[in-house]
């Protein structure tokens, strides 16, 4: 008898993302589009024009901090990313945090899927629990399956994986909290061992942290630029906060970072995977960008709750 399949089935499809394979590829084509015109090609463009283009760039993008709000405003960020995948890409790793389970500090939850489905199609889900050491791995099937910050990534996934004819693995894991660089050192480290240096800086594995930037207003309960009065003047303070914040993940000064999550308690829900990420390119040589940043008032029009989202990529 052959193995059980383990399907991720689609939680979000019809609600935060279109379920007809048609429309939701005109989503994603557009989005690719402009990411492209936004990025000039393969090797320029960003908010930071200051990065070497010489071997970063020369395999596309190999790691990134991107957003995970539902498509209508996060496949903008998104596609920073797959506008640029490297031609070898084969394996996309997805880190994200934990919005519906808790889960415990310091350890990376998976589970033992066999494929993701998505209305492209199914993609092949890499295990990770065979990867890592059991001293980082926490196993919760039921929080991975209901995690947008995954899911939001698997069309794409699945479009890159028909586009280009080539098959894509996926791994999913959720890192709710890190407790100090100790615990960071650990887990970066034994991703890193996992997936191997050579197989990321080839572009063969495309690591992403999942993260939106600040959540502000009432509604998040993280409001602390009203004394500005205007709204455009407390969208410009959140930006200049969260761009920051980018720059610190994108260069990454981790213990910086670290230091003020513990200060200022920022809104940034994925901030244990931007860590990783950032600690895996500081230890590969490799400086990021940040290529994009926008709000969900610039898609959906004013409103004093609005999420920030920024895209970084390391070539």
């Amino acid at each position: 008898m052959g193995k059980q399949q383990i399907i991720r089935s689609m939680q979000y499809a019809g609600s935060w993302y279109d379920n007809d394979p048609d429309n939701l590829k005109n989503t994603i084509d557009t989005a690719l589009d402009e990411a492209r015109i936004r990025s000039g090609g393969l090797g320029g463009g960003g908010l930071d024009e200051s990065v070497d283009e010489g071997l970063e760039s020369r395999i596309g993008v190999c790691l990134a901090m991107l957003p995970h709000a539902g498509l209508v405003y996060s496949a903008r960020g998104i596609a920073a990313l797959f506008a640029n995948l490297p031609v070898l890409a084969s394996r996309i790793l997805i880190l994200a945090p934990s919005h519906y389970a808790h889960i415990p500090a310091d350890v990376l939850t998976t589970a033992s899927f066999t494929f993701a489905r998505t209305p492209f199609g199914d993609v092949s889900v890499m295990p990770l629990y065979d990867l890592l050491p059991g001293r980082v791995v926490h196993i919760d099937r039921k929080s991975v399956d209901l995690e947008h910050a995954v899911e939001m990534f698997l069309p794409f996934c699945a479009d890159y994986q028909q586009t280009a004819k080539r098959e894509i693995s996926v791994g999913m894991g959720l890192i709710s909290r890190i407790t100090s660089e100790k615990s960071l050192d650990m887990l970066s480290g034994a991703v890193l061992e996992a997936v191997g240096d050579e197989s990321i800086l080839s572009g063969e594995t495309v690591v992403i942290a999942s993260s939106d930037f600040t959540h502000y207003g009432s509604r998040f309960g993280y409001a602390p630029f009203s004394h500005l009065g205007s709204q455009k003047a407390v969208q410009q303070a959140v930006m200049e906060q969260d761009l920051s914040f980018a720059r610190l993940f994108a260069a990454g000064n981790t213990a910086e970072l670290l230091e003020r999550q513990r200060n200022e308690r920022p809104s940034i829900c994925g901030f244990a995977p931007g860590l990783i990420v950032s600690t895996i390119g500081a230890q590969l040589g490799l400086t990021g960008e940040v290529f994009d940043q926008y709000t969900s008032n610039d898609i959906a029009g004013y409103s004093s709750d609005f999420v920030d989202y920024c895209s970084i990529l390391w070539r």
